[in-house]
């Protein structure tokens, strides 16, 4: 109830800014109210922001939380390139940065443990450090484009005849595969930032409470009475368009005669040469269109009940085709460890082939189970996934399979092992085997959907590498429309 009395608060302050901005944009027509509309989404999700204001955000000191949307999506963003490491000191503290914005040290080992070998994180991940640091004299350009994730041309340097002789083919693939799973490790985060979201401010800026873990039917609980009191007043509203006089009535009712007199004063430091303020045809439209919308949420908000069936969902299951924030997050920690296994093979056979068919190389990431994992990569994903929730997610429920084991086995102290069990895996795993790239494709609205959301929560390795099969799509938005 605590959180639902803070979303309605906040709420109540957001309205009255979100009415402000649309008085301010004078719209004179429904068409003009879509623009507005439109374009109030757009800066609520980030989406009127440039790339290299998305850039700016991206790589800046504001923490997951802060960030927008669409900056969220935008984590192939190539590195400045002004803010190159001018030292091994700037160079290691970017790596350590890539793989925990926080400063997290058990996300920062756990993610150097996938590629450390039999090293401790903190010996794999200096050794790794001076190796990087050593091309930046040898060949700065390659390490320019491993540190800025340009991997494609990375890739390309190493396949032409065209590296230091210092750096020779092992070493350099090594090295580029480790960075990429250090930028893998920073798409991890960016995906769990957005399951946090949907859970913790799924509207943006209109939004700002202190729920935990929002559901459908909290939303709908505090926009019902918006609603209602919005029908009851453009319900007494009556226009000259409406109305029987060809006369403007007055209304009887004072709070719709409340609404007139704010619009007109807000109206009127506008320009009369822009026409008279158009409450009219603008309020005929919203008793139109507020009965003709075929978005879910709205269609749940004009109900006087919530279907159980839509209430009980979490956000995150609308917006990215089903899947709940563990799932979410479990996805993209089973695409690390298959990637820890995968890369540096896969990029060793790309650079073999580009070299016999001479070719620049061309490096397809797989979908997860086109090639056969190792054992392990389970409790691999269960740890990273564990981390990411630790560092990122901050969900409620972390700890709590844990506790219950340690209660059914009557101990005192938390077990060892991750705070979930395989439900997360298999869930992940129905839903990529039903979203392969290749193979026929059942249920083609559904595939496409999830399609989408695997697109917008992988990590951006074949992007870097310049085979992303297509670009993200942002679905976030269809409960903000």
């Amino acid at each position: 109830m605590a959180a639902d009395k803070n979303l309605a608060r906040s709420l109540s302050v957001n309205f009255r800014r979100l009415t402000r901005e649309v008085l301010v944009a004078f719209p004179r027509s429904g068409f003009d109210l879509d623009q507005t509309i439109a374009r109030l989404r757009h800066g609520i999700w980030g989406d009127d922001l440039t790339t290299g204001q998305k850039r700016d955000a991206l790589f800046g000191t504001r923490g997951w939380d802060d960030l927008p949307m669409a900056v969220l999506a935008a984590r192939y963003l190539q590195f400045p390139a002004d803010r190159l490491p001018d030292t091994r000191k700037d160079l290691a503290d970017l790596c350590r940065w890539l793989m925990s914005r926080d400063g997290d040290e058990t996300l920062i080992d756990t993610c150097v443990r996938g590629w450390a070998g039999g090293n401790t994180p903190l010996m794999a991940l200096n050794g790794f450090v001076d190796e990087l640091w050593r091309t930046r004299e040898q060949d700065n350009e390659f390490f320019a484009a491993v540190v800025r994730g340009q991997h494609a041309a990375a890739l390309d340097m190493i396949a032409s005849p065209r590296l230091s002789p210092a750096l020779d083919d092992a070493l350099a693939i090594g090295i580029l595969a480790r960075m990429a799973l250090i930028w893998a490790a920073f798409d991890c985060q960016a995906t769990a930032a957005r399951a946090r979201r949907s859970m913790t401010r799924p509207m943006g800026w209109l939004i700002i409470g202190a729920g935990a873990r929002i559901r459908a039917s909290t939303l709908v609980s505090v926009f019902r009475p918006i609603a209602d009191a919005l029908r009851k007043f453009v319900g007494g509203y009556r226009t000259g368009e409406v109305g029987i006089s060809s006369e403007k009535p007055r209304s009887r009712i004072p709070a719709v005669m409340d609404i007139r007199a704010i619009a007109t004063a807000h109206a009127e430091h506008l320009d009369a040469a822009e026409g008279a303020f158009a409450l009219d045809p603008i309020l005929n439209k919203v008793v139109t269109r507020s009965g003709q919308s075929s978005n879910p949420f709205v269609v749940q908000v004009s109900q006087d009940r919530t279907d159980s069936a839509f209430g009980d969902r979490q956000l995150s299951q609308f917006w990215y085709a089903g899947l709940l924030p563990l799932q979410i997050v479990g996805m993209a920690a089973m695409r690390l460890a298959q990637m820890e296994q995968q890369l540096e093979p896969l990029l060793r056979d790309t650079v073999t082939r580009a070299r016999e068919k001479g070719t620049r190389p061309r490096l397809m990431v797989p979908d997860f189970g086109d090639l056969p994992l190792l054992p392990g990569w389970k409790s691999r994903s269960r740890v990273i996934a564990d981390a990411l929730r630790g560092a990122v997610l901050r969900d409620v429920d972390r700890h709590s399979v844990r506790q219950s084991r340690a209660r059914t086995a009557g101990t005192d102290e938390m077990m060892d092992g991750a705070a979930h069990d395989d439900q997360f895996i298999d869930a992940v795993q129905m839903f990529l085997a039903q979203t392969s790239r290749f193979g026929p494709v059942t249920g083609r609205h559904s595939w496409t959907e999830r399609r989408h959301a695997f697109n917008d929560l992988d990590l951006a390795v074949g992007r870097r590498f310049g085979t992303e099969p297509c670009p993200p799509v942002n679905l976030a938005s269809s409960l903000a429309q």
